[in-house]
């Protein structure tokens, strides 16, 4: 019975350990980020054991007394070492975008606490923190709604209409700053991955850009049925890495498809580069499809915004003619983007699906 007990001691000792290192992410340094667009390998946490959930975002909202002005401003934070996303959901842009949405408010919020400081212009830390915790009690109330209405990003449909305020609360408390991502100054498709069903049941996922205007094109596409053999899936996996550089990146992209055994010609890739005052377009010719190396400088984020063009020919038997045409395969990493190549190829007119 003694050993029993002991046993128990050892166990319960080693729990409460890990549960106090767990809690202060291995005595690991904590990054504070200011709001911008994060991505998952800045999730550097300490991935909570047993949990149900496949990420955690930590965010706070902060005051500092600015010197140079003489007064207090807020800002929105992102911690890195208390932020964490499984490894098999590192690649899921839906749920990245959900916990991006989660700072996003912490944002709004940030702004709409600079307005009451602006206006009250407090003196002293015992005079803002009143205005501080009025503030984040909001936070954190807007916060749980959020989650609860899109079940943590299961709802996709809430969870575009909760995108869509959260930005609009961020263009009225812009003060001037840019209230979400931009490439181009602007951004006008959101992108989205949904099921794509058939006889009522889901055969695999498609890439969907949305316009404001709630126009909707298709980009690419995964089958997972296998029954659908004869409709193979047309997708490409993108990765960037930072180079050493400033603001110089190298995108790496694998593009899957259905054409193997035909000709391809013409192969083009179009993407946009900016440096702090310009703006200019890379056109590259490719030797072959299926992986695809390029360098990139974008002064702002390691946004790449861009669309591969090839031309396929394929010898028709029975009329004894070549037949050639035209494909077509946007490469995004990133939500929001511009229409810059949506316009130019009048892609919501090829692969518009509906209005």
């Amino acid at each position: 019975m003694t050993k029993y007990k002991i046993g128990i001691i050892i166990v319960s000792s080693m729990i409460i350990s890990f549960i106090t290192l767990y809690k202060n992410a291995f005595f690991k340094k904590i990054n504070l980020l200011e709001w911008k667009e994060l991505n998952a390998n800045e999730f550097n946490g300490v991935v909570k054991p047993f949990g149900k959930y496949d990420a955690v975002i930590s965010y706070d909202i902060k005051v500092y007394f600015d010197s140079i002005k003489n007064k207090y401003t807020s800002k929105s934070v992102f911690k890195d070492k208390l932020s964490w996303i499984k490894s098999h959901a590192k690649s899921n842009i839906s749920l990245l975008r959900h916990e991006q949405y989660h700072f996003n408010i912490a944002e709004y919020h940030s702004r709409l606490l600079n307005k009451r400081l602006e206006k009250l212009k407090p003196k002293n830390q015992i005079d803002y923190k009143y205005i501080l915790d009025s503030v984040l009690n909001k936070n954190e109330e807007m916060q749980k709604l959020y989650d609860i209405e899109t079940d943590h990003s299961l709802k996709e449909n809430e969870q575009i209409i909760w995108e869509e305020t959260i930005d609009s609360l961020l263009r009225i408390e812009s003060n001037n700053q840019q209230y979400s991502y931009n490439f181009l100054n602007d951004n006008n498709y959101k992108i989205i991955w949904t099921n794509m069903s058939s006889n009522d049941s889901i055969v695999g996922k498609i890439e969907l850009y949305i316009s404001k205007q709630n126009d909707t094109i298709w980009n690419q596409y995964k089958i997972d049925k296998e029954e659908l053999k004869h409709f193979k899936s047309r997708f490409y996996e993108f990765k960037v890495l930072k180079l050493k550089k400033s603001n110089n990146y190298q995108a790496n992209i694998q593009i899957h498809h259905d054409f193997n055994n035909l000709k391809f010609t013409n192969i083009n890739l179009e993407y946009l580069e900016q440096n702090k005052d310009s703006l200019w377009k890379t056109n590259i010719l490719l030797k072959s499809l299926d992986s695809i190396n390029v360098k990139f400088e974008n002064y702002y984020n390691d946004k790449f915004h861009g669309i591969i063009r090839w031309t396929i020919s394929d010898f028709d038997s029975i009329k004894k003619l070549e037949t050639s045409y035209e494909h077509y395969l946007m490469i995004d990493n990133k939500v929001l983007v511009s229409d810059t190549f949506v316009e130019k190829f009048e892609l919501s007119k090829i692969k518009n699906l509906s209005n």
